[in-house]
């Protein structure tokens, strides 16, 4: 209680009721008043002597005897010849002049100047003002002179203060500025009435607009690479696009190299050494050797090669020419100079470069599949066919199955069973009912 909130916290003190305070009080703490800074005694309506202020009165004035203490903040207020923060400094200027209580600068009065106020000016009064620093005299439109006591003769013109020369302003000329330009869209010469015309437009008086394809000031300046040829701003050659190649406000600025295209931003393709292509087509000049078409991405067709694809190939029996060298490319299973050669035995492939990976006979020239050795596999298969030809071709003769030794063999009956065959096994023929059996015995 007794306390008031302000923002977050109670920090202002209530003198309410009976101890509410005075109308030149203020409350200090719950029920205890104080009087207002600048005023004293029991009901506070007191002033506070000259030397004195603050509340109660009781604080000492600290001025000069040349200044008044503010009864309320005890700030000094100084005579007219006196500055300082406590007015105790005496003022230089004179008695045509005021000093600034804070810097003790002089404030001169008017016709007076320097420093201190001191000199008295030269001018004529009713056409200038004197400059209070300097005493110079700054003439009024339509004076000249050293005091501005000529007036100018210049239409409604001014005029230069030192020599009261006419100074026409916009839109006249002549010697007395009384001739009017006759420029359209563009200013005068002031001494000529020549004149110099806008950007965008020329003519003597200015009233022609640049053609086509010019722009600037008398149109003087050609345009850039516009897209589609479109006209740039007569004012300042702007283009709303470029055409491919060109780049920037003005379109005269070419791609970087290695860029073309609308924009520059498309790549440029590898054109011969690195160079840079044509930044509008995006098309080579020259292209590395195998290679042709504008963006070099066309092998040279077959039967030639090299540079620009001029030169013919040599014949290529089983093979093609290698654009870029001239030199044969062989077929798989060829090889040599001119792809006449095939693969040595136990080598196949491009070139014939592979070694065969056969345990016995050789490869496929082209695969390098494994092919058997020919005449093995003719007796693998001859061999047998031979057999089951003379096992369904026999016969067996004789009268008496018990008795095996006069039994014979073959189509001729001519073969004893047990003679041997001039193959290298032994063939024996048990006949019983006139019935063959065969029975293959190898050597050993």
């Amino acid at each position: 209680p007794g306390w008031k909130q302000e923002g977050q916290e109670c920090t202002a003190a209530l003198c309410e009721g009976e101890d509410a305070c005075g109308v030149d009080e203020v409350c200090v703490r719950p029920g205890v008043c104080f009087c207002k800074p600048g005023f004293f005694g029991a009901d506070c309506s007191s002033r506070c002597p000259e030397q004195y202020w603050g509340p109660d009165c009781k604080r000492s004035c600290p001025c000069h005897r040349n200044g008044r203490c503010d009864p309320v903040s005890g700030r000094c207020t100084c005579d007219p010849n006196h500055w300082g923060e406590l007015c105790q400094f005496p003022c230089q200027c004179g008695p045509h002049g005021r000093c600034d209580p804070l810097t003790g600068a002089c404030r001169c009065e008017p016709g007076w100047w320097a420093p201190t106020c001191k000199k008295q000016c030269q001018c004529n009064p009713t056409s200038s003002h004197c400059d209070p620093l300097t005493g110079h005299c700054h003439c009024q439109p339509g004076w000249w002179g050293r005091r501005c006591s000529f007036k100018c003769s210049c239409n409604i013109s001014p005029c230069a203060q030192e020599t009261g020369k006419c100074e026409c302003k916009a839109g006249f000329w002549g010697p007395a500025c009384q001739r009017r330009c006759d420029c359209l869209h563009g200013s005068c010469s002031p001494v000529s009435g020549h004149c110099s015309c806008s950007p965008g437009w020329q003519g003597r008086s200015c009233r022609e607009p640049c053609p086509a394809g010019k722009y600037g000031a008398q149109c003087v300046h050609s345009c850039g690479s516009c897209k589609r040829s479109q006209p740039c701003s007569p004012v300042d050659g702007f283009c709303l696009a470029c055409q491919p190649g060109w780049n920037g406000t003005l379109c005269k600025e070419p791609c970087a190299p290695g860029f073309h295209g609308e924009g520059c931003l498309q790549p440029c393709p590898r054109c011969q050494r690195g160079e840079a292509c044509d930044p509008e087509t995006g098309s080579c000049l020259h292209c590395d050797p195998g290679w042709m078409g504008p963006s070099c991405n066309s092998s040279c067709p077959a039967g030639t090669f090299g540079d620009g694809c001029q030169l013919l190939c040599p014949e290529c029996v089983a093979g093609s020419c290698d654009p870029v060298s001239g030199a044969c490319i062989c077929q798989a299973g060829y090889w040599g100079a001119s792809c006449n050669d095939t693969c040595l035995e136990g080598y196949f492939g491009v070139n014939c470069s592979s070694p065969c990976q056969c345990s016995r006979g050789t490869c496929h020239p082209v695969r390098g599949d494994c092919l058997k050795d020919h005449g093995a596999l003719a007796a693998a298969i001859l061999v047998p066919l031979l057999l089951l030809l003379l096992c369904i071709a026999c016969c067996c003769c004789g009268a008496s199955p018990a008795d095996a030794r006069d039994r014979y063999f073959f189509i001729f009956c001519n073969l004893r069973c047990k003679t041997p065959s001039p193959m290298s096994f032994n063939v024996r023929l048990l006949c019983a009912e006139r019935r063959c059996q065969m029975m293959m015995l190898w050597p050993g």
